[in-house]
């Protein structure tokens, strides 16, 4: 890709605009108190957080810029509880990790349309579900714990919600017609660049905006020293990445007057890899000489909403339909040296490819209703997903000497599909009703969830699977929920909450099937797979005073059917090894969670420009069937900021430390497991609004250069894997943005 040209004349010209802006600079305002944000996602109606019987976390635009966010991984930064694995390779960040459990045990959603699953399999093909830019967001919400009686599937482990800026977060003023919008930014970390622009415009009843975003960078730096090649290699592979995301919104409607709103994006991430820790010896015979992975993740979403108010009894009422494409291609060419029969020079060239097409549909309505005594919130949905899946790998080996070329390549014979092609229909209707008595409000909640498999093999995986009969599935399940909440008073309250969660058998379980004679296995399908289910327990109490709140949060969760992949059955008639799919694992995960800020002016009027928050996230999870701890528990994790926001000054700055003890409860059944060391990371936050359409933002961050290698990115790794220190974070590194509003 080569060094970007762009970098320089963009900054440049950010440059030159700040310097001509001379308007005078308003005071800094001080940071929302916590307690007073507002959800949607944990009840699909706006709340304030303290009237939400869950904890949840809500970050805005403002709270990104202030901590210099750039990815998922930023992002949870401080955030203890919640993680993002970063995989030491050509594949990246995986996704996000709550409460222990993560993959597609996570909801994500963009702007109410979920994203794609990920799926892996073997070591080239690895799908993963970092599919957000970030720069055009204007709120996160991560709620923790299971959310299907709101969510149905998939929201075992919680959710985790984006939402996009609209026209009108462009333009503040009822008279403004246009705004324009101009960011930079850079980050050390992985040597990125980052470039982007939002136009806003209004006419009449109609509003729009289109925004552009660019990142280019390279792998992600560490603290490893081993620059070789092979396994042992502890430097990050050599990459160069260039992203693009573009955003298009047209509005017809002002908010509160059934406001129509049609939504385009498309986001593109490109990698280059050269994989030098893939240069090895892969036998007594053949050594891999040279490794280049070219991959591409690729969405594309459309989404036509409207919420309409004041219908009779209803409060409002929102419908939206949505298409969402995604597609995954991972290329990998190998080149291998091979000295038996003379000695020969191949090239093997690998393709894995992962495509998901979501057409959708929901409608939720909300609504008050006063019975007696009783104050009576609902709210109530239907929700419609047709999803298509299809998967496969395909490659060749060349042989470069002999002039021979084969599709034949080990146990495969490409093409192949790992599963066929599948149809889902997933149907739902929930309803939950806010009954207020008094201090005392009662939170009931149903989800109906309908679930239909329809796998469609076509003659890819016929050829592959001789013999295999896919099987289709139909499910129905209920998600009952139950919360509690308890007014002292007007700041301080208390929660109980119950929730019961499940997931539906993945199509990846169900019909997972290759078969090979040569080496004597065969996977086949599981029509029998029950849903993964949970009961979720949390109680807390929170409150505050006008400049300081608390919360604290218990919880309780056991799981049971979780889904095996690959389990031995025995062998079959024909002599082959069976391996199918079973419902084996039952898990407990219990912690607790604490978080909290308080101004100093609590203490005396003249430290209110002071201001301290800290959060603590502590649990412990077990395989109860294989009796061992679970890898995906973060260790004791703790958090503490104190900032400096003077009223009267453009400037602010935040000191933040956070800090880990050792992951001492690993699973040891294979072997001694690896150990995450505890660490302390300080970080150094800075913001300066030069002028009132000018702002700078600077992250020093990892301040004492410390050696850091999160639990969340070495499950399951060996204590004497000499490639440890591939997955550690950057030492210092630094990141800054400038925005520009014209």
């Amino acid at each position: 890709m080569g060094k970007r040209w762009w970098q320089g004349a963009l900054l440049g010209v950010m440059s030159g605009a700040a310097a001509a802006e001379t308007a005078a600079v308003p005071p800094l305002e001080t940071a929302e108190i916590t307690l007073g944000k507002v959800t949607v996602s944990a009840t699909k109606d706006e709340r304030r957080l303290d009237e939400v019987p869950a904890t949840v976390t809500v970050i805005d635009a403002a709270d990104l810029q202030r901590s210099v966010v750039e990815n998922i991984s930023d992002l949870v930064r401080y955030e203890p509880g919640v993680s993002v694995p970063y995989q030491g390779s050509r594949f990246g960040r995986s996704g996000f990790t709550i409460r222990g459990l993560g993959g597609n045990r996570v909801q994500i959603e963009i702007d109410g349309v979920p994203i794609p699953d990920g799926f892996s399999i073997g070591d080239f093909s690895n799908a993963g579900r970092d599919f957000v830019d970030l720069d055009n967001l204007k709120r996160i919400e991560i709620v923790r714990g299971s959310a299907s009686s709101l969510y149905g599937s998939d929201a075992l482990g919680g959710v985790v919600s984006f939402t996009t800026k609209d026209p009108l977060d462009y333009l503040a003023g009822p008279d403004d017609k246009l705004a324009v919008q101009a960011r930079g930014g850079y980050a050390s970390a992985d040597d990125t660049w980052i470039g982007g622009g939002t136009i806003a415009g209004r006419s009449g009843a109609f509003s729009g905006l289109f925004s552009a975003v660019v990142r280019s960078g390279d792998q992600l730096s560490n603290k490893g020293n081993n620059s070789g090649t092979g396994t042992t290699r502890t430097q990050p592979d050599p990459s160069e990445a260039l992203s693009q995301n573009l955003l298009a919104k047209l509005v017809y409607g002002e908010t509160g007057d059934a406001p129509i709103k049609l939504t385009l994006e498309r986001l593109v991430d490109d990698s280059d890899t050269k994989a030098l820790s893939a240069v090895r010896a892969v036998s007594a015979t053949t050594q891999t000489t040279a490794l280049a992975a070219d991959d591409q993740a690729r969405r594309a979403r459309v989404s036509l909403e409207q919420t309409l108010f004041d219908l009779g009894p209803l409060n409002s009422l929102l419908w939206r339909v949505y298409l969402n494409d995604s597609r995954t291609r991972q290329d990998t060419l190998e080149s291998r040296s091979v000295s038996t029969g003379g000695g020969s020079m191949r090239e093997r060239e690998r393709r894995a490819l992962f495509k998901q097409q979501v057409i959708g549909g929901e409608t939720t309505a909300t609504g008050v209703l006063e019975t007696g005594p009783l104050g009576h919130r609902w709210v109530a949905g239907f929700e419609l997903e047709r999803i298509r899946t299809a998967q496969s790998r395909s490659g060749s080996e060349r042989n470069l000497t002999a002039g021979t070329e084969t599709s034949t390549i080990g146990p495969d014979a490409f093409p192949v599909r790992d599963f066929p092609i599948t149809h889902t229909l997933e149907a739902g209707f929930y309803a939950q009703d806010d009954i207020r008595y008094g201090a005392l409000t009662v939170i009931p909640g149903l989800r109906v969830d309908y679930y239909d498999l329809d796998p469609r093999p076509d003659s890819i995986f016929i050829e592959d699977n001789p013999g295999v009969d896919p099987s289709g599935l139909n499910k129905l399940n209920l998600s009952p929920k139950l919360g509690l909440i308890w007014r002292f008073n007007e700041r301080l309250s208390a929660y109980g909450n119950y929730a019961r969660g499940f997931r539906a058998p993945p199509y990846s379980d169900v019909n997972v099937g290759f078969t090979n004679v040569q080496f004597g296995y065969t996977a086949i399908p599981n029509p029998d797979l029950k849903p993964e289910t949970s009961n979720s327990f949390e109680v807390g109490l929170r409150g505050g005073v006008e400049d300081a709140t608390a919360s604290v949060a218990a919880f309780y969760n056991r799981y049971r059917n979780f889904i095996q992949s690959f389990v031995s059955q025995g062998v079959n008639a024909d002599g082959l090894l069976v391996f199918q799919s079973q419902n084996l694992t039952r898990v407990r995960i219990f912690g607790a969670e604490a978080k909290g800020e308080v101004s100093g002016a609590l203490l005396d009027a003249s430290l209110k420009a002071f201001h301290l928050r800290g959060a603590l996230a502590w649990a412990k999870g077990d395989d109860l069937s294989a009796h061992v701890p679970l890898n995906s528990i973060d260790p004791l994790t703790g958090v503490v900021g104190l900032a400096w926001r003077p009223a009267a000054l453009p400037v602010s700055a935040e000191l933040v430390s956070t800090m880990t003890i050792e992951d001492s409860r690993t699973d040891n059944s294979n072997g001694q497991g690896y150990q995450a060391p505890g660490y302390v990371r300080v970080d150094l936050l800075g913001e300066w609004h030069v002028t009132p359409k000018a702002d700078f933002n600077l992250g020093l961050f990892n301040l004492g250069d410390r050696r850091i290698v999160p639990a969340a990115s070495v499950q399951s790794r060996l204590a004497n894997d000499p490639a440890i220190d591939r997955f550690s974070q950057p030492g210092f590194n630094v990141g800054a943005n400038v925005r520009l509003r014209f």
